[in-house]
């Protein structure tokens, strides 16, 4: 598996303390500290059914939502650091 860095999501890093809300998918409303670990593994890591070779929803959340993203990618880091 790869492993991104805050660089990736965009520009300017949001702050590390910032909990954004998600805008899409089946836990719209709910903040990214309280989606299950099991669906922000999915969104950026699963390959895409239709493209094998592409990751989940990575490039499109990277684009449409940078600070959702930004702490998806933080929270999936945290857990792989604290195994």
């Amino acid at each position: 598996m790869e492993i991104y860095n805050e660089s990736d999501a965009c520009p300017t890093p949001m702050s590390s303390t910032e909990d954004p809300l998600l805008e899409f998918g089946k836990h719209r409303g709910k903040p990214v500290s309280a989606v299950p670990l099991g669906y922000i593994m999915w969104m950026l890591v699963d390959q895409n059914r239709t493209t094998p070779y592409a990751r989940g929803n990575y490039e499109w959340i990277k684009a449409n939502q940078p600070p959702v993203f930004q702490a998806m990618k933080r929270r999936l880091l945290k857990h792989i650091k604290d195994l």
